[in-house]
């Protein structure tokens, strides 16, 4: 078990006991991994700071280098927060820490190495764009399904899998990670937080996190809970089905908030419009409208009316088994293989007609003046409240009226 304790008020620094199978590298190990923390070797920066590949073991096994910059805003709680946690936890859906290094200033964290970056990267970072600017590659709708699996999978081991509870607290799609084989993993856990038990329902904390991923309800109470996660991570599904950001404000200000539009476009009745172009003409209609009925649930106002992230992975992978029964084959270069069941042209109009008579969206409706200036600010989110029932005639597009 990994430890921690203030041992040294003066100098601030924690006397830690380790985890056997989190290793300690000296600074002078990792100079030499990174070539002296050479440009050349950085893969990303982030808030923590750069990000060096580099090799470990006389170059048998490739490693992401991940160092503290002192100009930020993160530092040593949420360093050796990751460190704890992760020397704790083991699962194939959550990016696995190899050691860290704290010689001196230096903040270092040793992680294995993830070929194909981060989830944001393949849906609107440019990963996925060519030179001209058209899209080179982009990932299949059932590589998309079987990447949220992964995730999903990963924070419900975080949530269940352990005597604790582990709340992640910044899902979000920088901070899911995909593999060669395009397994994702979830990383970057400096601001999760544990609970003492699996029966403990919540935590009391100040609220930290990214705006436009926030639950509602713990921006306004301090509550943090595993139904946190649920809430970001139906953020997340909206980012894949929609192939953009939780927030942009290059977009009018209708489309700032992904899912303030994603809501619009359903009582307008013009889903289509939100499905990332890439996507259009491949998901089956059934498929599609379970994913969305799985978003809006995690979207849900109310943290207990959202699902647990276990069945947040059923459901998903339920919405898997619909894609590869009823494939669609409008665009060729991005179907699954072809089955031999009758292939269907996907018709947005025919998919919400088959929806019952109310598609519940939770979107957060408020008088509370602190929440209403933050979201105003940020444009991440509506107001909050009670959950909003969109009405049948909204759902369906008005029939124009013939000319005479």
């Amino acid at each position: 078990m990994f430890t921690t304790s203030d041992s040294d008020n003066s100098t601030g620094k924690s006397e830690v006991r380790y985890d056997p199978l989190c290793r300690r590298f000296s600074l002078a190990e990792i100079q030499s991994v990174t070539n002296d923390f050479d440009d050349k070797s950085v893969i990303g920066t982030g808030g923590f700071g750069r990000v060096y590949k580099g090799f470990i073991d006389g170059g048998a096994t490739a490693v992401a280098v991940k160092r503290l910059n002192s100009e930020s805003k993160q530092g040593a709680e949420e360093f050796w927060v990751e460190v704890r946690t992760l020397s704790e936890l083991r699962h194939a859906h959550l990016v696995a820490l190899i050691g860290y290094c704290n010689e001196g200033e230096e903040m270092i964290l040793v992680y294995e190495y993830i070929a194909n970056g981060a989830l944001a990267h393949h849906l609107y970072k440019g990963g996925r764009r060519g030179a001209d600017g058209n899209y080179a590659y982009s990932l299949t709708w059932e590589q998309s399904l079987h990447i949220c699996i992964g995730a999903a999978r990963g924070l419900d081991y975080l949530h269940t899998g352990t005597e604790q509870s582990f709340i992640h607290r910044d899902v979000k799609t920088t901070n899911i990670l995909l593999d060669e084989r395009w397994e994702a993993k979830v990383s970057d856990f400096g601001l999760s937080k544990d609970t003492a038990s699996q029966s403990q329902t919540h935590v009391s904390t100040v609220v930290k996190g990214t705006f436009g991923y926030l639950d509602p309800d713990y921006f306004l109470t301090q509550r943090l809970t595993k139904k946190s996660d649920v809430y970001a991570f139906g953020v997340v599904m909206l980012e894949v089905l929609c192939g953009r950001p939780a927030v942009d404000t290059t977009l009018e200000e209708e489309q700032i908030s992904l899912v303030f539009w994603v809501r619009q476009c359903i009582q307008e009745g013009s889903l289509d419009q939100v499905i990332d172009p890439p996507l259009r003409g491949q998901i089956s209609p059934g498929s599609l409208k379970h994913f969305v009925e799985v978003a809006s649930n995690c979207l849900q106002d109310r943290p207990t009316g959202r699902p647990t992230m276990s069945e947040v992975a059923a459901s998903l992978e339920y919405a898997l088994a619909l894609q590869r029964r009823g494939i669609v084959t409008e665009n060729n270069d991005h179907c699954p293989v072809p089955t031999k069941k009758k292939h269907h042209r996907f018709c947005v109009v025919n998919w919400i007609g088959s929806i019952q008579n109310e598609f519940r969206i939770g979107l957060p409706q408020t008088n509370t003046s602190s929440y209403n200036a933050a979201m105003s600010r940020n444009r991440e989110f509506p107001a909050r409240g009670n959950s909003c029932t969109i009405p049948w005639k909204y759902l369906v597009p008005k029939k124009k009226k013939a000319q005479h």
